[in-house]
């Protein structure tokens, strides 16, 4: 009938809807032709029969095929002519900003290599179950799916949050943690609380994209100071802090976001003295240190969190179904975040807490990281060989989703990507994770490669074509 690919980065469950619908759309699968049973069509894709009945409830709410009891599944009689996805509109026609970059990273489909995204596998977050337990979750929910929600977060689940901080030797009280949809809206939160208008942000170099543009958007002005191997570069933040100290500096200690590389114990103390003395805020980011094979130190340990707000979020480890993150502060900030939440967002999602609240709880989340960690470590081997014998150079280490490669100086890497982007690759040029009006600087030869998509031989080929080498050398543009 079909195939499907574990290797895509792109959930099973989505695979076999889009393979269904297409085959329905181009007319050969025809009206009232009979599906494969479940345990037929899971057995011939090698896939969990729970994985075939999470797609087939898709395609029946889709209305591309009909359940009869006894029976099976059959094509619908008809869907109206309306097509059975959205249709994608990724297009590299614009600006190449972070815009582009979240906007192609959703909307590109299955038969793209995502090597400049930010997910998963979605094979692998399959592993966590999260589908089964929200439907679970739903089941439990009798008369409590109608009672009002805190706008804090359920208070069970945010002492199971606390106790999950204390396995990375972070101790916070459950009081002083807020739930939040995302890390897009922690960032938010901390924006509308801590800066106004005209105040000085400073922000690593390279950053996360989005980043930026959100800080803007709050009407605050930008420094950038680098980043090395060890964390943020301390002399020039100390020099911007005695012509001005900033009212909150944005780091990531863990697993830094592009580089992989997580800051030093010695880095981040020397850091908090920083910010005792010149009294700033700092904002930690820690979105991906869970992905580290190795230990990390992170501000929020070493720290009472009187100089620092930590959030993080579920939704790039547990997968899309969980949109959820957190924010952990000091006793008096807890008010003003919240009234901050309360105009931000009227409504507050039960099932999401109520599923993050069950993985975390039953243990199965711990078990999930450590599985995540093994396929990202073969992953990351693997793209990296590939990579590198393409003509990419990583001149060190580090960990977990990202590798920060270093191109031949002569390729112009936003050309490169929209190149790229005619093939059905999607790659992110380093000149994305620059602050450019900040720092004045628009080009960079980096690029962020996502070590679970960039191990495709697709990508080896297109990068050996493009950069026009055979072996990683510098020589080509001599």
């Amino acid at each position: 009938m079909f195939e499907i690919d574990p290797l895509l980065p792109v959930a099973l469950t989505e695979q076999i809807v889009r393979r269904v619908g297409t085959l329905v759309q181009q007319g050969k699968l025809h009206a009232g032709s009979r599906l494969p049973s479940i345990r037929q069509l899971a057995k011939k894709l090698g896939v969990s029969p729970n994985t075939v009945v999470t797609a087939y409830d898709q395609l029946i709410a889709l209305g591309a095929i009909v359940a009869h009891a006894s029976s099976g599944f059959f094509v619908a009689e008809s869907n109206g002519g309306a097509p059975l996805a959205v249709a994608r509109r990724a297009t590299a026609s614009g600006p190449i900003d972070a815009a582009w970059l979240a906007r192609s990273n959703l909307e590109i489909d299955s038969g793209w290599i995502a090597a400049g995204g930010e997910a998963l596998r979605g094979s692998w977050l399959e592993d966590v179950g999260t589908t089964c337990l929200a439907r679970k979750t739903v089941r439990s929910f009798g008369d409590g799916m109608h009672v009002p929600h805190s706008a804090q977060g359920a208070s069970a689940l945010r002492e199971v949050l606390a106790l999950h901080l204390r396995f990375d030797g972070i101790f916070v009280d459950p009081n002083c943690l807020i739930t939040t949809d995302c890390a897009v809206q922690a960032v938010d939160l901390i924006c509308r609380v801590m800066l106004q208008p005209g105040d000085l942000a400073l922000i690593e170099e390279p950053t996360t994209p989005l980043l930026v543009s959100r800080l803007r958007h709050h009407g605050v002005r930008l420094a950038s100071v680098g980043r090395g191997p060890d964390g943020i570069d301390l002399d020039r933040l100390e020099s911007i802090c005695r012509r001005e100290p900033p009212a909150l500096v944005f780091t990531q200690s863990a697993v830094h976001n592009p580089t992989g590389l997580s800051s030093s114990i010695v880095n981040l103390h020397r850091l908090l003295s920083l910010a005792e003395q010149y009294g700033f805020t700092i904002a930690e980011d820690d979105v991906y240190g869970n992905l580290s094979k190795r230990p990390a130190a992170r501000l929020a340990q070493l720290s009472d969190m009187s100089h620092v707000i930590y959030y993080s979020s579920f939704a790039k480890v547990m997968g899309p179904l969980v949109r959820l993150g957190f924010v952990a502060l000091r006793p008096a900030l807890i008010d003003a975040f919240i009234h901050a939440k309360l105009h931000l967002v009227s409504e507050y999602s039960i099932l999401t807490e109520r599923v993050a609240f069950g993985m975390l709880q039953s243990g199965k989340y711990r078990k999930h990281l450590e599985q995540l960690r093994r396929h990202l470590g073969f992953a990351r081997a693997g793209a990296l060989s590939s990579l590198s014998a393409a003509g990419v150079r990583f001149d060190h280490g580090g960990d977990g989703l990202f590798l920060w490669g270093e191109l031949p100086p002569c390729i112009d890497t936003e050309s490169l990507a929209r190149r790229a982007f005619a093939e059905h690759i999607l790659l992110a040029p380093g000149s994305l994770f620059q602050a450019r009006d900040a720092c004045g600087g628009a080009t960079s030869s980096r690029m962020r490669f996502n070590a679970a998509a960039s191990g495709d031989p697709r990508l080896a080929s297109f990068l050996h074509r493009s950069l026009a080498v055979s072996e990683p050398s510098y020589n080509a543009c001599a």
